[in-house]
C-alpha cells in the first residue's frame, strides 16, 4: 500500500509569486487557499522589499493543490539558493474541450505556445504552452469527454 496521500507541485519564482497567483486565479479559475508573506514569519529580519515576498501560497486547481513561493525566501545566509528558480511543468486534465480552449488561451497570454491545441494521435485534445513566467503547462482532455 502506498502511503502517499497526494502530490502537490511547488513552483518557485523570483519575486513574482503574488503576480503569478493572481494570474493563475484569473486564467485557470484557481481558488486561493492561502498566502503567507515573508513579513508574517516570526523573528525574520528582512528588508522591506523581502517582507513583501510570498513565503508560501496555495491554490486549488480542480482536485489538486499547487504551491507557489518566491525563491528569494529559500536563500541560505551564504546567498546560495537551495531551491533554484525555474519553474518546471504542470499537466492539467481538463473535463471538456471548450474549458480547455478557454484556459489555454488565457494562460498563453504573454507566453508562447509550444504545441497548439489539437486532436493528438491517441485521440485526446492536447496542447502545451510556456506561460509568461516560464512554467510549462500541458493541457489534456480525454477523447471520451471531447
Amino acid at each position: 500500500m502506498n502511503a502517499i496521500k497526494s502530490l502537490n507541485p511547488h513552483l518557485f519564482f523570483e519575486g513574482q509569486a503574488a503576480e503569478v497567483i493572481a494570474f493563475y486565479q484569473r486564467a485557470l479559475g484557481a481558488e486561493v487557499l492561502g498566502i503567507t508573506h515573508a513579513s508574517e514569519i516570526p523573528g525574520a529580519d528582512l528588508s522591506p522589499e523581502r517582507k513583501k515576498l510570498v513565503a508560501h501560497g496555495m491554490l486549488r486547481l480542480g482536485g489538486g493543490v499547487l504551491m507557489i513561493s518566491d525563491v528569494l525566501m529559500n536563500t541560505e545566509p551564504s546567498g546560495e539558493q537551495h531551491v533554484p528558480p525555474g519553474h518546471g511543468a504542470v499537466h492539467l486534465e481538463i473535463g471538456d474541450v471548450p474549458s480547455l480552449e478557454k484556459m489555454f488561451a488565457a494562460l498563453s497570454e504573454g507566453g508562447r505556445v509550444t504545441c497548439n491545441v489539437h486532436v493528438a494521435f491517441w485521440g485526446a485534445t492536447y496542447g502545451v504552452l510556456v506561460d509568461k513566467y516560464g512554467v510549462t503547462w500541458g493541457f489534456h482532455c480525454d477523447a471520451k469527454k471531447s
